[in-house]
C-alpha cells in the first residue's frame, strides 16, 4: 500500500501534452500506470481495519490524483479534442469489427468486459503473458464513441453500417435493436451466420460438453462479461469497483484458459464498451453542473444528448454523427471530471464523458498455443574454470542458461558446498533466475565460505544463547515529524511497516515483551527530542552453559580445536 501511495504522490509534478496524439502516446506508455497505482492503493487500503494512522496519507494521495493528475489530464484532453474535432492518431471503436474481427482466418472469441478500462487491461496483458498457454499477447488501443456508455459502446463493437439513436435514447444497428443478448446475436448473425453471443456466467457454469456444443462450428463468438460496471453503476456498491477490476482480471484469464482447453480456441480479442472515472471522495457541489436548464434532454452524469449545443460554463459540445454516422445530434460533456447534477445512481464511479480513462478502449489480442505446453524452471550453469579450491573465499561464477518466457518460469536456487558425508560446509547463497534478457545470461560473482564449519557452529551457538534471553518491560516512544501533516503521516506509515517487519524478525530469536510501543505523529514538532527506549534483559544461565558445551563438542568433532 505504501509503495502505491508513494507512486501516486510522485504525480505532484505531472505535465500533460496539449494535442490528442501526444496525450494518447503518453497515456498508453506511462500515464495509465498512475490509474493502476491509485486503484491498487485503495485495493490495499480497504483491507486495513485500523486506518486512522493512514487517513492523512490517503487524503494526500487522493488530492494529488484528483486535483493534479486527473484535472490536468482531462482538461487538456477535453480542450484538444474540442479543438481538433476528431482523433486521427488511433482507430475508432466503430471500426472494431471490420478492423479486428472480420480479417481473422480462424475462429475468434471476442470477450467484451463492460467498463474494462485500459490500465486494467494492461494488468491482464502482463498476467496472460506469463501464462504458458498464451503464445502471443498484444495490447492496442482505440477511441470510444460519444457518449461513452454501454448502449453505444456495445453497438459499435458489432458489425454495422449505421448506428442510430432515437429521441428516447434507443440505439439500433442498421435498423435492428441491440439491447439484449438475443438482439445482438441477430445483428452478429446477419454478418456471420455461424456467429453466436453468450454470457460469461453461462459459459463458466456449463459442463465441458455443453461448452463444446455452445462453440461447435462457430466462426465468431461474442462473450459478454459484466463485473466492473455492474457494481460501479450502483450507489451502494460503487466503492467496490476496484475489487471488481481485480476479479475481472482473474475471471477473464480463467475463461481464456478454459476455452483453450475445452474447445481448442486459439484466438481471443478482449475489449470493452467504455471505461470509467472513479474518485473515492464524494463529489463537491462545485463539481456539479446544474441540470435545470437541460429539461427535455436525455441527461446522464457525464453527458447530455440533444439536438442543440448547450451553452454553459465548463461544458464542451460534440456532434454524435461525427463518430457514429447517424443523424446529427449533439452530446454535451463536462470539461474535466465534473458531472451534471442528476438524481439517482452513484457519483464516484461515472462514465459517458471524454476523459482518456472513459474513452481510450483497450484491444487485447491473445493467441493461445495448441495442445498442452509443459513448463520448466529456468536453468543455471557453473562456468568458473576453477578445478580446485585453494582459499577460504573462492570466487565462483554461475549464469542463467535461458531467458524467462511463458514456458520457462522464474526459479530460485540455493547454492552451497557439501562434504563427502553430505553435510553443508559453506554459507548458502540464493541465485534468482528471473532474467528475461534474450542473451540468457545473468552472471554474478559468488563467494562461498569454505570454513562454514566454524561459522555454522558459531551461528548455532548464538541461536541457542539468544533463545535463552528474555527482553521485557520494553518501552518505546518515538515522535515522528515531517515537513507537513501529510509528510508526517507518510513517515509514520513507513516506520510502522519497517519496525513491524524488524520486530517480527527479532521475535524469531528471542522473546520480546512490550510495556509501551508508541509511534506518535508529531504534526507541530513540539515533541522533538523526547524519544526514549528502555528495556530489561534476563537470561537462563543453565541454558547458556549447555549452549557453550554444545559448541565446544561441535568444534572438537570438526577438528577445529
Amino acid at each position: 500500500m505504501l509503495e502505491m501511495a508513494c507512486r501516486v504522490i510522485e504525480i505532484v509534478g505531472y505535465r500533460c501534452p496539449e494535442d490528442t496524439a501526444a496525450i494518447i502516446k503518453q497515456y498508453t506508455e506511462n500515464d495509465y500506470k498512475y490509474d493502476y497505482c491509485y486503484r491498487k492503493f485503495y485495493d490495499y487500503y480497504d483491507r486495513i481495519e485500523a486506518r486512522t494512522d493512514f487517513e492523512t496519507l490517503r487524503e494526500r494521495a487522493e488530492n494529488i490524483y484528483t486535483n493534479i493528475y486527473l484535472d490536468r489530464l482531462t482538461v487538456s484532453w477535453s480542450n484538444a479534442l474540442c479543438a481538433e474535432k476528431s482523433i486521427e492518431a488511433i482507430p475508432g471503436q466503430e471500426r472494431f469489427y471490420r478492423r479486428c474481427v472480420a480479417p481473422a482466418k480462424e475462429r475468434v472469441v471476442v470477450i467484451i468486459s463492460d467498463a474494462l478500462r485500459y490500465e486494467t487491461a494492461a494488468e491482464l496483458a502482463d498476467i496472460l503473458s506469463e501464462d504458458e498457454k498464451c503464445g502471443g499477447v498484444h495490447l492496442d488501443v482505440m477511441y470510444g464513441v460519444l457518449p461513452s456508455v454501454t448502449k453505444l459502446g456495445m453497438a459499435a463493437l458489432l458489425p454495422h453500417g449505421m448506428i442510430e439513436i432515437d429521441d428516447n435514447f434507443k440505439v439500433s444497428v442498421d435498423g435492428r435493436p441491440c439491447d439484449t443478448l438475443s438482439q445482438r446475436e441477430a445483428v452478429l448473425q446477419s454478418e456471420v451466420p455461424n456467429g453466436r453471443c453468450l454470457q460469461y456466467d453461462d459459459v463458466m457454469a456449463a459442463k465441458r460438453e455443453e461448452v463444446r456444443t455452445m462453440f461447435g462450428n462457430k466462426e465468431v463468438v461474442y462473450v459478454y462479461h459484466n463485473q466492473i460496471d455492474a457494481r460501479g453503476d450502483k450507489a451502494n456498491t460503487e466503492n467496490e469497483v476496484f475489487s471488481a477490476c481485480a476479479e475481472s482480471v482473474n475471471e477473464i484469464r480463467r475463461i481464456v484458459r478454459r476455452l483453450t482447453e475445452d474447445v481448442s480456441a486459439r484466438h481471443f480479442i478482449i475489449t470493452a464498451d467504455h471505461g470509467f472515472i472513479y474518485k473515492r471522495d464524494r463529489i463537491g457541489e462545485y463539481d456539479k453542473i446544474s441540470g435545470r436548464e437541460l429539461k427535455g434532454f436525455y441527461v446522464g452524469k457525464r453527458y447530455v444528448i440533444g439536438r442543440d449545443p448547450i451553452e454553459a460554463e465548463g461544458v464542451k459540445n460534440y456532434e454524435i454523427s461525427a463518430s457514429l454516422g447517424g443523424r446529427s445530434l449533439n452530446v454535451a460533456v463536462p470539461s474535466g471530471t465534473s458531472i451534471f447534477k442528476t438524481a439517482g445512481g452513484g457519483q464516484n464511479y461515472v462514465h459517458g464523458g471524454t476523459s482518456p480513462q472513459e474513452m481510450l478502449i483497450p484491444v487485447l489480442d491473445v493467441r493461445t498455443a495448441a495442445g498442452h505446453q509443459e513448463t520448466r524452471p529456468a536453468a543455471i550453469d557453473f562456468i568458473s574454470t576453477m578445478k580446485k579450491i585453494t582459499s577460504l573465499a573462492p570466487s565462483l561464477e554461475f549464469y542463467q542458461m535461458e531467458p524467462v518466457t511463458d514456458v520457462v518460469k522464474e526459479a530460485v536456487y540455493k547454492l552451497f558446498f557439501i562434504s563427502e558425508d553430505n553435510e553443508k560446509i559453506s554459507n548458502e547463497v540464493t541465485f534468482e533466475a528471473k532474467s528475461r534478457a534474450p542473451e540468457a545470461e545473468k552472471r554474478f560473482e559468488l563467494t562461498l565460505d569454505a570454513v562454514r564449519g566454524i561459522a555454522g557452529t558459531a551461528g548455532g551457538f548464538m541461536g541457542k544463547v539468544l533463545a535463552a534471553l528474555r527482553v521485557h518491560h520494553i518501552r518505546v516512544y518515538l515522535p515522528v515529524h515531517g515537513q507537513d501533516a501529510a509528510a508526517t503521516a507518510l513517515a509514520v506509515g513507513r516506520l510502522h511497516a519497517v519496525l513491524g517487519a524488524a520486530l517480527g524478525a527479532l521475535q524469531n530469536f528471542f522473546r520480546l515483551e512490550f510495556a509501551q510501543y508508541e509511534l506518535e505523529p508529531d504534526y507541530t514538532g513540539e515533541n522533538a527530542g523526547k524519544a526514549f527506549f528502555s528495556c530489561k534483559i534476563t537470561a537462563h544461565a543453565i541454558i547458556m552453559l549447555i549452549a557453550c558445551i554444545w559448541a565446544l563438542v561441535r568444534l572438537k568433532k570438526q577438528h577445529v580445536i
